[in-house]
């Protein structure tokens, strides 16, 4: 609803008052456009969100996230350092590590993940210049073991969390205040598991990339950003212990336990 008041105002600020504005409005049409445009895109969303419900567009945006991550699990066990090895590059040459992380990062947002580690492979050596396969199928094995628990995470907050988030209840001012408090950590969920789809693709593109270093980096990220989200959603919507919480707190054990 923010974003339709905000496109309108701006919509509404481009109107020409008088015969001189009308002159000067061409100059305006890709503000215009994007006001518009803006108000067209938020409208459809909460247009999806009347259909659906606020739990039905949260469950599918989880299951959005969750495919992301079991695609980039299942494209990790698929690759082998071997076939890298002896071709040089599993995608070409060395400036072909930059184009294969495209073909990752596109699920997401487009190039940009290509672009970012292109840059890095066109500015430093591989980090994994002049050690064993052996190391690289370790390296790989260890990222695989975070990253499964991370895709495990998924239909365990789904169920338990997602798809219990209560009704609004408005009969008075402090029942109000509750349900967009427990909004705005539903809000901060699904923020953490677009997150982990993020970095977890970040993971994959530094291994594709050879890079010991950056494949550490971004699994200690990784862990810390999904332990930071269980403990926020660790007791129920109602404050309350249940299934979760005793099953999240394994769970945490195993992630720390967890590493290259």
């Amino acid at each position: 609803l923010k974003d339709v008041v905000s496109g309108f105002l701006g919509l509404v600020n481009q109107i020409p008052r008088d015969e001189m504005a009308v002159k000067g409005l061409e100059g305006k049409r890709e503000e215009v456009l994007g006001a518009t445009g803006q108000i067209w895109k938020t409208c459809d969303r909460m247009n999806k969100v009347a259909q659906m419900g606020i739990v039905g567009v949260a469950v599918e945006k989880v299951d959005g996230y969750h495919a992301l991550v079991k695609d980039a699990v299942e494209e990790l066990e698929a690759w082998d350092p071997d076939e890298e090895e002896e071709e040089g590059s599993l995608f070409g040459s060395s400036s072909g590590s930059g184009a294969s992380n495209n073909e990752v990062g596109k699920k997401i947002n487009g190039d940009v993940i290509g672009r970012a580690h292109q840059e890095q492979s066109e500015s430093e050596p591989p980090a994994l210049e002049g050690l064993q396969i052996k190391d690289m199928h370790a390296v790989k094995e260890g990222a695989l073991k975070i990253l499964k628990l991370i895709r495990m995470l998924y239909p365990a907050l789904r169920k338990r969390r997602v798809s219990t988030f209560p009704p609004f209840d408005k009969t008075s001012a402090l029942d109000a205040q509750a349900s967009e408090d427990r909004t705005a950590v539903l809000d901060q969920l699904l923020r953490y598991l677009q997150g982990f789809s993020d970095e977890t693709d970040e993971v994959a593109g530094a291994l594709y990339g050879g890079d010991v270093k950056e494949v550490g980096r971004r699994l200690e990220s990784l862990k810390k950003m999904a332990e930071g989200c269980v403990g926020e959603v660790r007791k129920g919507w109602k404050g309350q212990e249940d299934e979760f919480s005793a099953w999240s707190e394994k769970w945490v054990d195993r992630l720390k336990e967890a590493g290259l």
